[in-house]
């Protein structure tokens, strides 16, 4: 009586593991999104490397030069600046290549790649 008791659940428990499997198999199968590959952005998002220096009068004890992700806002280097100044000065324009405030000044909500 004991052996075809143990036979019947050796049996059944083949039965469920079969019918576990599937349903398992059965789930991968629905996904219909597929993830991309994580990539860590401090490792991949390209890096800019910036000479601030003040366009009037020119001093190159006041440069300075920092390395800066692309996907850093311009009011992120702004704030590096004040903070520079350990806030003794407020307003900053910062402008690329030339000071030409009118023209080429760079609009703080954007960030450097755009």
């Amino acid at each position: 009586g004991t052996q075809a008791k143990t036979a019947a659940e050796e049996s059944m428990k083949k039965k469920v593991a079969k019918v576990v499997k599937k349903v398992v198999e059965d789930d991968e199968e629905k996904c219909p999104i597929e993830f991309p590959e994580y990539k860590d952005p401090d490792i991949y998002t390209p890096r800019a490397k910036l000479k601030i220096s003040l366009a009037a009068p020119l001093a190159q004890k006041l440069s300075f030069t920092i390395e800066i992700m692309v996907t850093a806002r311009v009011e992120e280097i702004r704030q590096m600046i004040i903070s520079r100044h350990d806030g003794a000065i407020q307003d900053v324009t910062i402008c690329l290549g030339s000071f030409e405030k009118s023209t080429n000044a760079l609009d703080p909500s954007k960030t450097l790649y755009e």
